[in-house]
């Protein structure tokens, strides 16, 4: 059971820290994301400098490598390592993403991967949050201010979801809510200032 704990968490780190917009910006376009914009690795920054459809990519991708490790060890591991390690998985995922180890522990914000892990542990909520953003974005058309909207309605649309039972849930997604803030210190200070620039 050890074994299985250490190796599932290992593993959704490891999923999580795929730098997708990183290899994108190699592959296609020969710059490192990490030098340009804001720096963050994640589908805003990749959407300012590289454009829609890569942006798409990057974050169905950035939302895939959340949702697989969760989806797969629950259909596989689950039974031996308890829901509670699952839900350890989910955040070690979102932290490979944050710090990933290929890229010398710089990343995204956590707000794609976050809805991938959340979209494999507690769906309803995942998709309530993610139109939350969508609507926030489309009134005010800055990534930012949708991000630390829905991080902080998240919590509270996960408490009144019908089907969580594990208290643990409740936790992880305050959690993921201060963590997601905090990824946006820079962002809120400039919202603050009137200076946080528009994506379009």
């Amino acid at each position: 059971m050890t074994f299985n704990i250490i190796a599932s968490l290992c593993l959704s780190y490891l999923c999580g820290s795929i730098p997708t917009s990183y290899i994108s910006g190699r592959v296609f376009y020969g710059k490192d994301l990490r030098n340009l914009g804001s720096g963050s690795l994640g589908a805003t920054n990749t959407l300012r400098n590289f454009g829609k459809r890569a942006a798409f990519v990057v974050l169905l991708v950035d939302i895939g490598k959340g949702w697989f490790p969760i989806w797969y060890l629950s259909g596989n591991v689950e039974a031996s390592i308890g829901n509670t390690w699952l839900i350890a998985c989910g955040f070690s995922c979102i932290l490979g993403h944050i710090c990933s180890c290929w890229v010398r522990f710089r990343g995204g914000k956590g707000v794609a991967t976050g809805c991938g892990v959340f979209l494999a542990l507690t769906p309803a909520p995942a998709v309530a949050a993610f139109i939350v953003w969508l609507v926030t974005f489309s009134l005010s058309k800055t990534a930012s201010i949708a991000s630390v909207v829905a991080s902080i309605v998240f919590p509270i649309l996960v408490y009144f979801a019908p089907g969580t039972t594990n208290p643990n849930l409740i936790w992880i997604s305050t959690v993921l809510s201060i963590l997601i803030l905090w990824t946006h210190r820079g962002n809120i200070a400039r919202m603050i200032q009137g200076t946080e620039k528009q994506v379009l």
